[in-house]
């Protein structure tokens, strides 16, 4: 067996851009599941930070808990910055009710709420309303 020969798995061999689209896929449905994606390996890990990624990833777990959102600020930026529309609905939460500052909260709900969230069609709705 030659040394210098180096086996790589099918899902190594893929192209990362196709790696990508498997890994948003993933991410938009399942939270543990895309966890245990991302580790199981190298490849997968490294289109943790695709653009197609960050925009599709479910984030409801602080959805449902938004102050927890301040223990990951570098993914809420990296969201942010692709328009998902969970980032955009925690930060409408935490500027508007927490910090009282109710143009950039109306600017992310909106965002948000464009975007398709239920939640925040029904916040929008409900707050102008109001």
């Amino acid at each position: 067996m030659d040394p210098r020969k180096v086996d790589i798995s099918r899902l190594e061999s893929l192209p990362q851009d196709l790696l990508g689209i498997i890994v948003s896929k993933v991410a938009a449905a399942s939270n543990d599941d895309y966890i245990n994606y991302i580790l199981s390996c190298k490849e997968l890990g490294a289109s943790a930070d695709d653009e197609r990624v960050l925009q599709k990833l479910n984030l409801a777990p602080l959805v449902k808990k938004p102050l927890l959102s301040i223990q990951y600020l570098p993914l809420m930026k990296k969201t942010l910055a692709e328009n998902n529309p969970d980032a955009h609905y925690i930060k409408d939460i935490i500027r508007y009710f927490l910090l009282t500052d109710s143009v950039t909260g109306l600017h992310h709900l909106d965002v948000s709420a464009n975007a398709g969230k239920l939640e925040a069609i029904y916040l929008y709705a409900i707050i102008l309303l109001s």
